[in-house]
Order: structure tokens, then sequence, then C-alpha cells
């Protein structure tokens, strides 16, 4: 079998076009972690991207709108 390259979750970042995209990546990477070690937090979450611990929060908390439907963060 052939080796397989990995594709990391800062990979998949790095190629996301849009906010929206950026956000629901590191909502998803920041839960998956979270259900993982019980005592993974939002900075760990932001020491992984290399982004700052408010950027992050604000992320989760949009990719969080998105996926309620609200329309105010949709476009």
């Amino acid at each position: 079998m052939a080796d397989q390259e990995q594709v990391t979750f800062r990979d998949k970042y790095a190629e996301c076009k849009t906010w929206q995209e950026k956000a629901i990546l590191i909502a998803l990477y920041h839960s998956i972690m979270v259900a993982k070690y019980p005592t993974w937090n939002v900075q760990d979450t932001a020491s992984h991207f290399h982004k700052s611990i408010g950027l992050v929060s604000e992320n989760i908390k949009l990719a969080r709108a998105i996926d309620e439907g609200n329309k105010k963060v949709m476009n």
C-alpha cells in the first residue's frame, strides 16, 4: 500500500476561502479535542492554530451561530 499524505487541520485551515469555513473548522477541531482530552481549552486550540485566544473564541461562537441558522452571520 502506498504511503498516504496526512492532511492536518492546519492544512485545511490554510485552504479555507471564507471566514465561515475557517470558523467552522476551528470549532470542529476544538470540539474533537475537548471530547478526546477533557482538560483541552480555547487556549490550546489557539496555540495549535497559532491564533489569538480571542479570535478562536469568536470563531467558535460564530460557528455555533452558523450551525443554529442565525441569518445575521450567514452572509
